[in-house]
């Protein structure tokens, strides 16, 4: 007899007529091997614990497959080749997650948990090597890894403490031919003077060298996918080159002209950049007292606007708990309407 703590497994396969999705990685793997791939099967496997027999065969029909398009198999399916892929440890499972808090629904107990993994089958005739570039193909390093086909001793997730983070040695002592070199070596995409500018902090404020992680945060945060560099660059001349849209082109950058002396005067010495071209009429509406609804926040390059939205709600006439009529004026059959009005939030 089963306990709670007894974990079981099982495998899930679409039945034939729904397994487009090992259709489509057969003939993506074809591409790689060649005719030496005949064809693949794809199993979810789950591992579960904490559930009695009762609920557990419940659960196997309700929440783990779909009798009419799955079919369900507690042995390990049988291949030429058996890859299975897991993610890797803290990353978020949103599979196992589901299903836990759908067992939970189903069978009004909680401390059930899961686990799971995808167990490929593949049929052919291999060569040498096929079985890592199958491998490769399957696995994204950055978050999954191949899962082990042994049965599972624990569902318990392995807690491993974090390694030192790495120091970049000597980054306070850098010369201009220091910082080049180090930009080079790390493949950083910030420029020399964001380096020495790090150079100097740590070395005048914090005394110390940077680590890996702050350096590799500040290449990402600083770069112009973050900081729209290039939107800040000053422009000191702008020429419309002739073609089809040249005159909405030219009326266009008029107005932005005409739109800046409105918003900063005459005499603005605030420098003309994309950004502010972008920003232009928003801040145009903002003056003007037609933009009541912006909320400001220091994130320069996001702007969120709140608006009032009406929600259409229809229930049932009856009321569910009670049982009265709440339609009026006809009968238990009419519906009720009820428009509400709330806040929406929209950043872009």
């Amino acid at each position: 007899m089963l306990n709670l703590s007894d974990i079981r497994r099982l495998y899930v396969r679409k039945k034939a007529g729904f397994r487009q999705g090992e259709e489509s990685l057969t003939a993506e793997l074809k591409e790689v091997l060649g005719d030496r791939i005949e064809g693949c099967g794809i199993y979810h496997r789950y591992d579960v614990d904490g559930l009695s027999g009762e609920d557990y065969e419940k659960a196997v029909s309700t929440v783990f497959s779909e009798p009419p398009v799955d079919s369900v198999e507690t042995e390990l399916p049988k291949g030429d080749l058996v890859i299975g892929v897991e993610f890797l440890p803290g990353q978020y499972d949103q599979r196992a997650d589901s299903a836990e808090q759908c067992l939970t629904i189903v069978t009004g107990k909680d401390g059930a948990r899961v686990r799971c993994a995808l167990v490929y089958t593949f049929d052919g005739h291999f060569a040498e090597g096929d079985r890592e570039k199958i491998l490769k193909f399957l696995v994204n390093p950055v978050e999954s890894r191949e899962a082990s086909l042994a049965p599972a001793e624990t569902l318990d997730l392995p807690i491993e403490d974090p390694k030192a983070v790495p120091v970049v040695k000597g980054v306070c002592m850098l010369d201009d031919a220091g910082i080049d070199a180090l930009i080079a070596d790390m493949g950083l995409a910030m420029s020399h003077d964001d380096m020495a500018m790090i150079r100097d902090y740590f070395r005048d404020e914090e005394k110390r060298d940077p680590t890996v992680t702050e350096i590799r945060v500040l290449d990402t945060y600083w770069s112009d996918h973050c900081r729209h560099t290039t939107f800040s660059t000053k422009l000191s001349s702008v020429e419309v080159e002739d073609g089809t849209f040249t005159a909405p082109i030219s009326k266009a950058l008029k107005d932005y002209e005409e739109t800046r002396i409105h918003i900063y005067g005459k005499d603005t010495k605030r420098p003309v950049t994309l950004m502010d071209m972008a920003t232009a009429a928003v801040k145009a509406l903002r003056k003007e007292g037609k933009l009541e609804n912006l909320d400001q926040s220091e994130e320069i390059n996001a702007c969120t606007i709140k608006v009032k939205v009406c929600m259409l709600y229809t229930s049932d006439a009856a009321d569910a708990s009670s049982g009265v009529d709440v339609g009026g004026g006809g009968g238990r059959n009419r519906r009720r309407s009820d428009v509400r009005q709330m806040w929406v939030w929209v950043t872009r």
